[in-house]
């Protein structure tokens, strides 16, 4: 026992409050030694005669064990509760969260392989692909959290992205207009208009621009009707 209790892998066993120990010793056996004691009475004293009271004795000692028996046995939940005792899980929950894990990673591994296959439907592919997800989401609920926490991050990155490759295009397209510019018989005035669409465009969540709308606009404004002339 005393090896044991040594043992840095046997350490989360040693009781460490005075909680703990009193569960342990409320839990513990009770009337070993005793009945053992009044078993080892001897039938008969030494000068021949019954020993006195020897059914008595055994009768109260097993009343006594069997008693404290039920009594410990009895309260033993209501003494933990009581003293906040409680027992750690947190390594069974994580051995359960990595098999989960390695579970869902293996279903996702076997479905890629599938996918690969031409005869199988994208449909087939989708409702796998929802069921393969709810492998490991059943086993622990962490595995779901984590598989959405890591869908928002890959989402947020891709917008990222988009939006930084987006302003490369536009960039590219805004150094093509000034090129234009400085060309023969360029007009400034047009080259002034699509540079501020290209502007307008690069900011975020902006529509296209309403100015080539509204000189449509008053364009027809300012037409005469036909036959007016």
């Amino acid at each position: 026992m005393a090896k044991r209790l040594h043992r840095p892998d046997y350490v989360e066993e040693i009781p460490l409050t005075w909680r703990e120990t009193m569960i342990i010793w409320w839990a513990g056996i009770r009337g070993v030694v005793t009945v053992a004691l009044v078993l080892a009475l001897p039938f008969e004293v030494d000068g021949g005669g019954d020993f006195p009271e020897r059914d008595a004795i055994v009768f109260v000692a097993f009343a006594a064990v069997i008693g404290t028996l039920l009594i410990q046995a009895l309260t033993l939940p209501w003494l933990a509760r009581r003293l906040g005792v409680e027992a750690d899980t947190s390594a069974e929950e994580r051995l359960e969260h990595e098999l989960a894990v390695r579970a869902a990673k293996a279903a996702k591994r076997r479905l890629r392989e599938i996918e690969s296959r031409s005869d199988v439907p994208e449909e087939l592919i989708d409702a796998l692909s929802k069921r393969a997800y709810d492998i490991g989401a059943r086993i622990s609920p962490r595995v779901a959290q984590e598989e959405r926490r890591e869908t928002v991050r890959a989402r947020v990155h891709r917008l990222r992205q988009l939006h930084s490759l987006h302003g490369e295009l536009l960039s590219a397209a805004r150094h093509e207009v000034l090129e234009a510019r400085r060309e023969p018989g360029a007009d400034a005035e047009v080259v002034d208009r699509v540079l501020r669409e290209l502007d307008q465009r690069s900011l975020p969540h902006t529509a296209p621009s309403s100015d080539r709308a509204g000189r449509g606009l008053r364009g027809r404004r300012g037409a005469a009707p036909p036959g007016s002339c």
